[in-house]
């Protein structure tokens, strides 16, 4: 098994930190939870919220990825171009997915973004309670990207999820985001 250049970088500047009972990432405090644990979370919700579960989802990944950017980005003085690759990396390295930008534009403010590998997709294939869902279910991981950039383009954004791999559309989830 080898460690990604990304995480290997995170390790020797000492960005990355296990002590007993705790985890760091760029000076965050983290959890890892199994997949298993967050889609059953995510059933109990579906069965009482039904498809608003998913918009808390994609709240809450926005708020994470503005959280991001200030606690992240700012505090350790990155431009935006270099935020968006550590973002990128340290999404790849939390099980979220493959990451990919295929398009980053600042002046036209436009990213297009694709997650392959996703949790979710393989969690609602072989879920009893959620392997009927009509829509995309990627919410989580486009609500960062979502934040990451309005925070980066500084103004409100639309985003959607062109394609996903849980609905047959390829093996990747492709994103859309663009200023309004």
């Amino acid at each position: 098994m080898t460690l990604s250049r990304f995480l290997k970088k995170m390790l020797i500047a000492r960005q990355l930190t296990f002590k007993e009972g705790h985890f760091e990432m760029l000076g965050i405090r983290g959890v890892n939870l199994p997949v298993f644990t967050l889609t059953r979370f995510i059933e109990e919700m579906y069965e009482s919220q039904e498809d608003a579960v998913f918009d808390m989802l994609f709240r809450a990944g926005v708020k994470h990825g503005k959280f991001g950017v200030e606690q992240i980005g700012q505090k350790n003085e990155m431009g935006k171009k270099e935020f968006f690759h550590r973002a990128i990396g340290s999404g790849n390295v939390m099980g979220l997915g493959k990451f990919e930008i295929q398009k980053l534009d600042l002046e036209e403010q436009v990213m297009i973004a694709t997650v392959s590998n996703s949790p979710f997709v393989e969690a609602f294939e072989e879920s009893n309670v959620l392997s009927d869902v009509d829509g995309p279910v990627d919410h989580l991981q486009r609500g960062i990207l979502h934040g990451i950039a309005e925070e980066t383009f500084e103004t409100e954004i639309s985003s959607t999820e062109e394609t996903c791999a849980f609905h047959g559309d390829g093996d990747t989830c492709r994103f859309r985001f663009v200023a309004r």
